[in-house]
């Protein structure tokens, strides 16, 4: 059982997808994967699982796909759980660097290595 990549879940709903930041175009895109931290993802995997515990199965495999890239994770409710989670303010200007010239590994500014 996939979370994230649940493709039935955004072709029903392209709206659920979670953002990630293009550092080739230093822009925020759709990823192609679900938004965990958005409420009607919760509910609607939740109620899939209820669905699942009800049926005559042995069990369930979970994907694991939870994991965040560096990079995604962008989208309005992710950003504000982590407000409230740290209380620090993040956003695609304060977490990559956009300097001409920065390899790959040099997009992640400062404020992106927070410690815990």
């Amino acid at each position: 059982m996939t979370t994230r990549a649940c493709d039935w879940l955004l072709e029903e709903r392209p709206d659920l997808a979670d953002l990630r930041y293009d550092s080739a175009a230093g822009t925020v895109l759709p990823s192609g994967r679900l938004d965990i931290f958005h409420p009607a993802v919760r509910r609607r995997l939740a109620a899939v699982f209820r669905d699942l515990a009800r049926a005559d199965i042995d069990g369930v495999l979970f994907q694991d796909d939870l994991v965040l890239r560096a990079g995604e994770g962008l989208a309005p409710e992710a950003i504000a759980a982590y407000l409230e989670e740290s209380g620090t303010a993040a956003s695609p200007g304060l977490l990559f660097d956009r300097r001409a010239g920065a390899g790959a590994a040099a997009i992640f500014s400062p404020a992106f290595y927070r410690e815990a």
